[in-house]
């Protein structure tokens, strides 16, 4: 298992550390919550961080902007997921920003410029439950369209998964039937559709048609499922997210 923690937003301010943020929080993890994240980082301590970085970008005393490139410098190989304060979204804010759910897409975008960030924590799960703004339908239309497979953290014993095997596609009638067996340490499966003649590329997360924890999946033929339009394959993933060769169905 991954073990994490998810800190105040800021480390220590430059006007107590140098090597501190371009911040002035008025409150800090080493100052006064004597917690020397850095350090945890450095002895390989804690697997992940997720630092609350609950500000807007271009505040003032402490620019989520700012906040995010430092953490990214000062990861030491922790897998950094960055916490995003989404309980702070209200049409009535005080504070411009999170009167829309705008200032949630440009901080996953600019996330996505930097080095060493993993992905997002949105706090809190209530919160997005509860979907302030609409801020779930945007972020699933505009930037998380595909699946996403969790990335691999390598400060955790590896476990290797073998490949799926027996992988069967059976066509009656008008259904599509995709079958097979489980490799050793198989956790779940990830399925990916391929356009025939096209070479199979499993970094393209739009290619990815299914994650299941099931050994088959069925649907029925369209346009967009076609057999002979496309060719589909299987991979196992194993519990610390390691991914198999895929097997192409048959």
């Amino acid at each position: 298992m991954e073990f994490g923690i998810s800190p105040f937003g800021v480390w220590r301010n430059q006007s107590k550390d140098p090597t501190g943020s371009a911040t002035r929080a008025g409150q800090t993890n080493y100052d006064d919550l004597y917690a020397d994240i850095l350090k945890w980082e450095r002895n390989g301590w804690i697997d992940y961080v997720s630092p609350q970085i609950y500000w807007h970008i271009g505040k003032e005393v402490a620019d989520y902007a700012i906040i995010t490139d430092w953490w990214s410098k000062n990861a030491y190989g922790c897998l950094l997921y960055t916490g995003q304060a989404l309980y702070k979204l209200d049409k009535k804010s005080n504070v411009k920003a999170w009167r829309s759910s705008k200032e949630i897409m440009r901080q996953i975008k600019l996330n996505r410029s930097i080095p060493n960030i993993g992905g997002s924590m949105f706090f809190s799960a209530n919160y997005l439950r509860n979907n302030p703004l609409k801020v779930k339908e945007k972020i699933k239309r505009r930037l998380f369209k595909y699946y996403a497979l969790p990335p691999v953290n390598m400060r955790v014993a590896q476990v290797l998964p073998e490949a799926p095997k027996n992988a069967r596609i059976e066509v009656v009638d008008d259904r599509i039937s995709l079958t097979w067996d489980a490799g050793e340490n198989n956790a779940y499966f990830v399925i990916y559709k391929f356009k025939r003649n096209k070479a199979a590329n499993i970094e393209n997360a739009a290619n990815i048609v299914r994650v299941t924890g099931t050994n088959s999946i069925k649907g029925f033929v369209n346009r967009f499922t076609d057999p002979h339009k496309y060719y589909y394959a299987v991979s196992g993933i194993s519990k610390t997210n390691q991914e198999s060769v895929c097997v192409i169905f048959k």
